[in-house]
């Protein structure tokens, strides 16, 4: 994909320049013409006879031009925004195929809750994160369905949906990167006006229960027209269509207070709310074959003429509304017609019509940039696969050439490992910096990035369904009064619970270097106790520790697959060299490194012992 979004990239820069060179002489143009027309209205005053008609008539075509010129000119402005930022997209595409975190964009992600199984341990968000990552979701709906998809997994069958509407979406690169744009040019509205207009849509109209108050709005207008008609015939003497006029106008004063309030729930929705009309006419017209996709295009047709249509309706029907904003408009409409009860109802009938499928809607648009990201890194890594996720047979994880996704290409290495049947662990050893973390963050990422539906760092991949459960990075807090060893054991009291409360084989445990603030010997009896609590259960899991005799138990010795990672120490003209090569070996590591290390940043030899 690196060719293509350079090329795209090259492209759109080559016309944005245009559009950018177009609207520089536009500019020049405008101001050329209104010059002219200064000139020859100045020529009417120093002129007379046929030179004033002529400069007249030269004004008047200024004018027009000038008129043109500045409708020209904003679109070419709206043209040149449009490839500025679809330049801007195809070099955060290439930023996030090399996994430069600084040059992708931020992103707003509200924190998950510390007690969530896995989402601080696995960094599923925040700076250098699997959520920033899948940076082409841009609008709310979008980062909160993706948000979901990655901290709640997906049964099986929805897997399999999404990862069909992801390898199609996959290819289409002008499709996914038009929907990024179009988020990108909107101006993300706030969640609380949202909110408040989905609670207004959903619930019954006003009118419903002041039948009376619609029949009064029809019959004064209706009654105005005949008094003023037998009025201007000279049939009634008095002008009694002005009662009838004060009549409305009293009318619609008189529930103000009541109709305004919904009136302005209605407008403040739609002014934010409308604004994804066009993503989700971009949806209607793509032609897609995968169900998943279709299942959202059905629901985007859920209306008789269609989500896109149903808001432009919504849209004509709020500027009516607005109209409560001029005072000399709004007071001859509101006498001639109850213009406030008019427009009301014509909003409830919108709302009876659509309103309960407006959340809907929403969620279509969320879904869609979901599936959108995810088939964006399926098509940066052509190389990685889908995984296979059944249910059938024992619970368990197999990668060929598994790495970590949060890693550039070039910097990752992949692993062949199995972790499973239920009752068994994977007992990882090795030396400092030989990537025991990172093997097991690339296992839980991987988990996690297969059940929301995603394609994976591996070759091949097969697993039944998980609950991924982590204790990777635990931390002291002063306010509650809760050291790091108190966090971590409260901690793996939550995983060894899931593990209990979920079926047999349905947990994967990842426990990096457990209960590091006691000693040695406690520390082994305690992590062996937690092990045993997790294989009675079923769970299944990988144990990262530099403790080489954790396992030595009756009961773990049989239930261990032992594996390491390990580095090359050689001696240098500037002090040891260490070498990593990150392959996963069968059985427990030989070799330590932290006195090497020591003497690599320079603090060897005795020291202070003595």
């Amino acid at each position: 994909m690196t060719k293509i979004y350079e090329e795209r990239l090259d492209r759109f820069k080559k016309a944005q320049k245009q559009e950018e060179t177009r609207g520089l002489h536009l500019g020049w143009a405008r101001a050329g013409t209104f010059s002219a027309g200064f000139l020859l209205y100045l020529g009417l005053d120093l002129w007379s006879g046929m030179l004033a008609r002529a400069c007249g008539v030269g004004m008047g075509l200024a004018l027009v031009l000038f008129v043109l010129l500045v409708v020209w000119h904003r679109r070419v402005r709206a043209r040149r925004k449009w490839f500025e930022t679809l330049v801007r997209i195809n070099q955060v595409a290439l930023a996030r195929v090399s996994r430069d975190w600084d040059a992708l964009p931020p992103v707003a992600f509200e924190d998950p809750d510390p007690r969530h199984p896995y989402a601080l341990d696995l960094d599923i968000c925040g700076e250098t994160s699997l959520f920033r990552l899948l940076t082409t979701v841009t609008l709310p709906p979008g980062k909160a369905a993706l948000g979901r998809w990655l901290l709640e997994p997906a049964s099986p069958d929805e897997v399999r949906k999404r990862q069909e509407a992801v390898a199609e979406l996959a290819p289409q690169v002008e499709f996914r990167q038009t929907l990024e744009a179009k988020g990108r040019l909107l101006e993300c509205p706030p969640a609380e006006p949202i909110r408040r207009f989905l609670t207004w849509a959903e619930s019954e109209g006003w009118l419903s229960g002041h039948g009376w108050v619609l029949l009064g709005a029809r019959a004064l207008p209706l009654l105005t027209a005949v008094l003023f008609a037998l009025y201007w015939q000279g049939s009634m003497e008095g002008p009694w269509w002005l009662l009838s006029m004060g009549a409305a106008f009293g009318l619609g004063s008189h529930f103000r207070a009541r109709i305004h309030p919904l009136l302005e729930l209605a407008s403040a929705g739609q002014d934010r709310f409308g604004r994804y009309a066009a993503l989700l006419g971009l949806l209607l017209e793509a032609e897609v074959e995968a169900p998943a996709l279709r299942e959202l295009q059905e629901s985007v047709r859920s209306s008789p003429v269609g989500a896109e249509r149903e808001l432009r309706r919504l849209e004509r029907r709020v500027a009516w509304a607005d109209v409560r904003y001029s005072s000399m408009a709004h007071a001859p409409l509101q006498a001639l017609f109850v213009w406030d009860v008019h427009v009301l109802a014509g909003l409830e009938r919108w709302k009876n019509r659509s309103g309960l499928q407006v959340r809907r809607w929403l969620e279509v648009l969320g879904e869609l940039e979901a599936l959108s990201a995810l088939a964006a890194l399926r098509a940066d890594h052509p190389g990685w696969c889908f995984p296979t996720i059944s249910e059938d047979g024992e619970a368990g994880v197999s990668g060929k050439r598994l790495g970590h996704p949060l890693l550039p290409q070039g910097g990752c290495v992949g692993n062949d490992l199995e972790i499973g049947p239920p009752g068994t662990f994977l007992f990882v050893t090795g030396s400092n910096m030989s990537g025991k973390s990172t093997l097991l963050r690339a296992v839980g990422v991987n988990a996690v990035l297969a059940q929301a539906g995603g394609p994976v760092c591996a070759e091949a991949m097969e697993m039944a369904p998980i609950q991924v459960q982590t204790s990777m990075r635990t931390f002291d807090s002063l306010a509650q009064g809760v050291s790091q060893y108190m966090a971590e054991l409260n901690r793996i009291r939550q995983v060894v619970d899931s593990a209990w409360e979920n079926e047999a084989g349905a947990v994967l445990f990842l426990l990096d270097e457990p209960l590091q603030g006691t000693n040695e010997a406690e520390r082994r009896v305690a992590v062996q106790t937690i092990l045993g609590h997790l294989l009675k259960a079923g769970a299944i899991g990988a144990v990262a520790t530099h403790d080489l005799q954790l396992d030595e138990t009756d009961r773990l010795k049989t239930a261990s697959k032992a594996v390491h990672l390990e580095g090359t120490v050689r001696e240098g003209s500037a002090g040891p060299l260490l070498t990593f090569d990150y392959l996963l070996k069968p059985g427990r590591a030989t070799s330590t490194n932290a006195l090497a290390l020591l003497r690599a940043v320079g603090l060897g030899g005795e020291g202070g012992v003595t």
